[in-house]
Parts: C-alpha cells; structure tokens; sequence
C-alpha cells in the first residue's frame, strides 16, 4: 500500500532496521526534483534587469554629485572629472580635490527651493576649499583668496583682476559685501541661515542641558572613556546569550509554569485591586455630601469602573486562554527541550544569523549606493545663453528607480528566506536521523538542497511578501501627499488600508516559514508547502497558539534575561570609573546591543522549535509507532493523544488500495483524523 507523502526508507549504517512486511518513513525526502522553476527563471531574469538597472545608474549617476555638489560647469567638487563637451576648456574637465564645499554666488538660492543635487542656476556656483568670511571689499577678497587658497572668483581670474561682481550673481567674481558663510552638508550657507538650522539643534542641546549641564559632551567623553569596558560587555552578551539559548532546553518547563501561575495570580490581584479601588471611590463619593460633590469625586468613580471591567475582561480572557492550551503546555516544553538538544547537535545554527546580516548588511550597502546613483544620475545639458551645465534626467532611469526599489525589497525577502529555509532543512535532517552520531552536515546538505532544488521556491514565497510591501509603500507615499490638504475620510481610510496590509503581510510571513519547513521536509512547491502548511496550523491551531503565546514569551524572557544580567554586569564595571560622568550612557548602548545579540541566538531557537513541530505533525501521520516507527523522542509521543493514534491505524489499515491512493490524511489536531479527498 503506498502513500503520496509516504517517503521510503533507505538504510544507513547505525539506522534502525524496518519490520517485516512494513516499509518506515524516513525524512526529508532524498529524491528531490527542482521546484517552481518559472519562479526561478523570473527571479533570474529580474535579476538581470537589475544588472541592467545597475550598469546604467553606474554610468550615468554619481552619488558625489549629491554629497558634494556640482559647479556651474559640471563638474564634482573634491574629485578629479572629466571634460564635457562644448564647454569652455578652461572651466571644465578640472581636478578639484580638495575643494570639498560648493560656494553659491548669490544667497538668494537658499530663500527658494531648490535641488541640492544640480543647485540653482541663476547662479553661479563654485567649489572652494574653505567658506568665504565676511568680506566688504575687493582688496579684502583678494587677501582672502591669498591667504586661504581658496579662490572666491570663477575659475581662471587672476587674483589681480578680482572685482566687485554683480546682484545676479552671474558675474565672474561674487557681489560685495559677501556675508559670513559656514559650511553646512558640503555647502557654504549664509550664517545667518546656517543659525536657523543650527536652532533646532541648540533646543534640543538645551534641553538636554536642563538634565545636566555640557550633557552632550560629557555623553560624548563617556563613551569614548567607557568604550574597552563596552567592548567587554558586548562579548558578555554574545557568551550570556549563547548559555541561556542552550539552558532553555532545562529551564523553560520552570519557567512556562512559573509563568502561568503568575500570570494568573497576577491577572486575579490586578482585578481585585481595581475592584477594591473603585468600591473605595464609590463608598467616598456616597459619603460625600451632594453640595460638596465635585466631578473629580464622579469622575474618579466612573475610571475605576472602567478599568475594573477592562481588567475583568482580560484576566478572564487570559484564563480561557490557558485552560483552552493547558494539555499543549507539556508540548511547548518538550519542543525547548528538543530544540536545545538540536542546537547542541548543530552549534554553526547559533552563529548563522550574523552570516545572514553580513549578506544583507553587503547587498543592502550596495543597492542603496546604486539607487543614489539613479538619483543622481543624467546627461550634461549646456545652456546656450550661459554656457552652464545641467544635469538632465535620465527619462529611464526614472521608471527604473521603482524597480530597483521593488528589487530591494525582493531580495531583502529572498535574504530571509534562505535563512529560515536552511534552518528548517537542517533541523529536519537532525528530526528525522535516527542515530544522531552519523548526521554528518546537515547545514550544508541543507544549504545544497536550497541551491539543487528550491531557489525557485524561495524566490516565489518572497516575491508574495514583497508584493504586498511595496503596496504599503506606496499607500505610505499617497498617505504623505494628501497630509499636507485636507483629506481626512481619504486619510483614516489609508490608514486603515495599512493596518490591514500590515495584518496580511504577518500572515504570510509566518504561512511562509511554515512552508519552508514542509519544503525542507518533502520538497513540495512554494504553493503545496503552503497549502499543507496551512492545513497543518488550522487542524493544529490549539497547539500553534500554545507554541506562539507561551513559547514567544518565554523567548522575550531569555532577551530580557540577557539584557538584565548585561546591564548589571555594566553598571559594577563602568560605575568605579571616576572619569565618567553619566554610567547610564554607556550601561543604555550596550543593553541595545545585548537585546540585539539575544535576537539573533533566540530566532533561531524560534525558528527551530517551529522546524520540531511540523516534522512531529508529520511523524504522527506517516508513522504509528508499532509497524512505523515513530522518529520523535519518548517525551513527544506522549504529546499523541489516542484519538490520534486510533485514527492512524484505522487509515493504514484500509484494504481497499483504490481508495487509499485516493486519499491523503492531514494530521489531527484533536480528537479527529481528516481525510481530504483529492481532485
């Protein structure tokens, strides 16, 4: 008798051997075929397109242009550029390292708006190697430029021949008086606008300077003087991280019931204590006398009812919620225990997370770079009256620029992807090997799996996700341009759109992980994972809410427990340093980064106990644990409930072959085994 999602065994040395007569499941599949290949050649054609994309932004845009600026004659302050054509000679094609500021004749360009990527060109614009003082006279520009090297005329003048140029700006020399200029983004801003910028900054240094006086410096001297004992206490992190990830296999039966029984004596306290508050403010406002009633008395009585219900509502609520899941807590507990036992088999798990920030950190990097290329990028136009050069838009590059961004956001996703996929493979090769002494590596396998056979299946999972990303981008775009009119209907309505994309897009990603592990399992197709993903979480859906409640929780604990004994860690060592003033600066940076670290370790614990959970829904339905030898360990088969079993048997049992080749069973989630009959 055969089933579709039957795998069939083969033998390995120290493996045990099958009954006579019965065939044992074995686990992920080894006959693997390549899976949405269509997907594989899109995303291998987008990605050409974006090859595309990159050589012509390369080309033609250059993100100097935005950082530094561009003269009047096209060419980049602070680097050495080329000669343009039909522009004077003697003014282009000029190497000007060095000159790192952009120096505007007339000061009128910053009362209007203007690009700061191409500038204004009603003026004429230069690159100096220093900002122009306050400057009243001709002999006192000439004496400027002598002293400071930095020539305040076009390109070319002799400093001798300097003079007092026109209003316009246009002229080859500036107009007088030039006021007092100071250097803000590579641009040299009026002072007196460069202080209406500098006012914002001066509040919020104010402000801070109401705590301590000098905070800014004296937060700027603490991190320097602090910065050995911060990098010790980064390794602290990354070594307390390590230990709680691999401890939570003992602790987490503690501290799930501790957890419990604490939030339900602390969800009864909280409710008899609202409820003892507001019979106080009742009985006052009863005793109050009606002429001396005020409506703070009522208005005290009337919150504490309100917040007396509320709390009611969810301590009830969250009781229902525990009685409904108390047979599954025993589950979450043994999924720790036997995620703790796959990351001590598997240990490079722990550390594949910061892998996969360098390639994001690396890919991310440098499409950002490309996209300011695009920004940047365009064809130097001449104008015929002034002889200056623009840059003219690139009519392509503009429509490309939302490709680019959408090939951001994809493979971002298809990052991700990769990363959940190859711990879901690696976790399913250590699940279904029955003597883990010859598990060989299964990170790799799993990593040759992904590059052999389910690019193209990651690539469509991520493209689903990042459909519905860029929709909230664009929705965010819309929402920003109806702010500033009065659109309020049109306004709560996007919102509202938004929050149910956002919704949608947490539901894909958490469908799409569990696919990934149906996918490392059986190899399926990005479309059947997710099907029998899905099935899997609804018939499991007591289970998967114990898992996603309890288990979530108890993870935010061990971040919290990193970042507790890291912060305390902190303040013993930084606190006997006499030269810092505020402990807490350096004590704050570094708790951040041990609930960053602790992320990453406890991801892959999550990640891992999903792996666990679907590869034991699957192991209760391929396997009966009499003739089909269960693969899980003795403390999840007593996860099974009988009703489970008995329905098993009854399935494998069938005699009639056509109507077993007919079926597929789903595992049960209860008290009742589902058979969905195949179109």
């Amino acid at each position: 008798m055969a089933f579709e999602n039957v795998v069939k065994p083969v033998k390995e040395n120290g493996e045990c051997s099958t009954s006579a007569g019965h065939d044992v499941s074995l686990a992920p599949k080894r006959d693997r075929e390549c899976r949405d290949i269509l997907f594989l050649i899109l995303f291998a054609a987008f990605m050409g397109g974006m090859g595309y994309v990159t050589h012509r932004a390369v080309t033609m845009g250059n993100p100097r242009r935005l950082i530094y600026g561009m003269d009047s004659w096209g060419n980049i302050c602070n680097q050495d550029n080329r000669v343009i054509k039909d522009v004077n000679l003697s003014r282009t094609g000029l190497d000007l390292t060095g000159k790192q500021y952009l120096y505007y004749f007339n000061d009128n360009v910053f009362t209007s708006v203007i690009d700061t990527a191409r500038g204004a060109i009603g003026s004429i614009k230069i690159c100096v190697s220093k900002c122009p003082n306050e400057i009243t006279s001709v002999t006192s520009l000439k004496a400027f430029s002598a002293t400071s090297k930095s020539q305040l005329c076009v390109y070319g003048v002799n400093t001798s021949d300097y003079f007092d140029g026109k209003v316009d700006g246009l002229s080859d020399c500036p107009h007088l008086p030039i006021q007092d200029h100071e250097p803000f983004l590579f641009r040299c801003v009026p002072k007196v606008i460069a202080k209406k910028i500098d006012h914002v900054f001066d509040a919020v240094k104010s402000l801070l300077d109401v705590i301590e006086d000098g905070m800014i410096e004296k937060g700027t001297n603490d991190i320097q003087n602090s910065w050995f004992e911060m990098s010790l206490l980064c390794g602290l992190a990354v070594a307390v991280a390590l230990v709680l990830t691999l401890l939570l296999q003992f602790m987490a039966s503690i501290i799930i019931w501790l957890m419990v029984v604490v939030m339900v004596m602390g969800g009864l306290a909280a409710t008899a204590m609202c409820w003892y508050h507001y019979h106080s403010a009742k009985v006052a406002r009863h005793l109050t006398d009606p002429v001396d009633r005020t409506p703070e008395i009522d208005r005290r009585e009337r919150d504490w009812l309100i917040a007396s219900c509320a709390v009611t509502g969810i301590t009830v609520l969250v009781i229902l919620v525990l009685l409904a899941v108390r047979k599954h807590i025993k589950l979450v507990v043994e999924l720790f225990r036997q995620a703790g036992k796959a990351t001590r088999c598997m240990p490079s798990l722990l550390v594949f997370p910061f892998i996969t920030l360098i390639f994001l950190g690396i890919f991310f990097g440098g499409l950002v770079y490309i996209f300011l290329c695009i920004e940047t990028s365009g064809t130097p136009t001449v104008e015929n009256t002034t002889g200056f050069v623009d840059m003219k838009a690139d009519e392509i590059l503009k429509v490309l620029k939302w490709y680019h961004i959408f090939g951001i956001v994809w493979v971002t996703q298809f990052i991700i992807a990769c990363h959940n996929l190859t711990i879901a493979g690696a976790v399913s090769i250590w699940y279904f090997t029955r003597n883990k002494d010859q598990l060989g590596f299964p990170v790799l396998r799993s990593i040759g799996n992904i590059i052999r056979y389910h690019i193209g299946s990651l690539a469509f999972g991520s493209l689903v996700i990042t459909f519905v990303v860029v929709l909230r981008m664009v929705l965010s775009f819309i929402e920003n341009r109806l702010r500033s009119k009065t659109h309020p209907i049109a306004l709560f309505l996007l919102k509202c759109l938004k929050c149910c994309l956002w919704c949608f897009e947490q539901f894909l990603k958490f469908l799409s992980n569990n696919a990934y592990i149906e996918i490392a399992i059986h190899g399926y197709g990005f479309c059947k994972a997710a099907r029998q993903a899905f099935h899997v979480i609804v018939d499991n859906v007591l289970r998967v809410a114990a898992i996603n409640s309890v288990g979530v929780f108890v993870l935010f604990l061990g971040k919290l427990a990193t970042v507790a004994i890291v912060t305390v860690a902190g303040i013993e060592f930084i606190s006997v340093r006499k030269n810092i003033n505020f402990v807490w600066l350096p004590v704050l940076l570094t708790a951040i980064f041990a609930y960053f670290i602790a992320s990453c370790f406890m991801s892959v614990y999550e990640m891992t106990i999903d792996t666990i959970f679907i590869c034991f829904c699957e192991d209760s339905l391929m396997n009966d644990g009499d003739t089909r030898p269960y693969f899980m360990s003795i403390g999840l088969q007593k996860c099974i409930t009988p009703a489970e079993v008995t329905g098993h048997q009854k399935l494998y049992s069938m005699t009639d072959s056509e109507t077993a080749l007919n079926t597929r069973p789903i595992v049960s989630r209860g008290s009742v085994s589902l058979l969905i009959t195949r179109n």
